[in-house]
Order: structure tokens, then C-alpha cells, then sequence
């Protein structure tokens, strides 16, 4: 039985499939999208800067690679494994909370 993946997961998947510049058929086949899928997706995550597209290529911004480090960090949180993110700092928001003594 296949679960469906929810809004998340599928935007965590695009931005991951961007963090090399990939054309847009290539994205939806590796994140297993359709073309109408893969234009709302493209579209919206580019307009909230977290894709950027230069020649019809599209790019996982520094703005979406923080998504995907603290989506990464929140799926530690509640012990859902995520697929490796490379070369990436993940975010801890503990490290940066204000200690009282």
C-alpha cells in the first residue's frame, strides 16, 4: 500500500533534487511528479525564494536550503529518518536560544 506524501515532503524533495541546477523534466521524474504538479510546485517555491531559475534551470536558493535543514532537524525531533542532505549544516535552533543562568 503506498501512503501519499504530504505538501512537505513533496517540497523537501524538489529542493533537494535542486541543490544541483536540474531542467524541470528531470525534476519531475525524480520526484515523481506530473507536469502540472511540477509547475505549481516550481512556480510557488520560486516565488518564495526558495528555487531560483537562471536558463531554465532551476536552483535550491540559500534561503531553501535552510527549509531543508531545519525540515531535516524536525524529522530527527520526532524520529522520521530523512535521506541525507550533503554537505549541509543542520540547523539547530536550541544553539541559538538565549541560556539564563
Amino acid at each position: 500500500m503506498r501512503v501519499n506524501r504530504s505538501r512537505f515532503e513533496i517540497i523537501a524533495d524538489v529542493l533537494q533534487a535542486c541543490l544541483l541546477p536540474r531542467g524541470k523534466t528531470r525534476i519531475l521524474r525524480k520526484v515523481k511528479l506530473n507536469s502540472s504538479q511540477a509547475n505549481e510546485y516550481l512556480t510557488q517555491l520560486a516565488s518564495l525564494g526558495l528555487l531560483s531559475r537562471v536558463e531554465g534551470r532551476y536552483e535550491t536558493t540559500e534561503k531553501g536550503r535552510e527549509f531543508l535543514s531545519v525540515y531535516s532537524y524536525l524529522g530527527e525531533i520526532i524520529g522520521i529518518p530523512a535521506a541525507p542532505l550533503p554537505a549541509m549544516k543542520v540547523f539547530n535552533p536550541l544553539a541559538y536560544a538565549k541560556h539564563k543562568p
